[in-house]
């Protein structure tokens, strides 16, 4: 099985923010790859 980029993220697990520094990205939890989760309900 193939894993996917966050869509959030774009699979950095990060989020850069505009006054400095960063956050990490809630949705992949800063792993940078889509939760199993995720995909199984965009299939349905």
């Amino acid at each position: 099985m193939q894993q996917q980029h966050c869509p959030y993220c774009v699979g950095r697990g990060y989020f850069q923010l505009i006054t400095g520094g960063s956050e990490t990205c809630p949705s992949c939890e800063g792993t940078g790859s889509e939760k199993e989760e995720a995909r199984e309900e965009m299939a349905t």
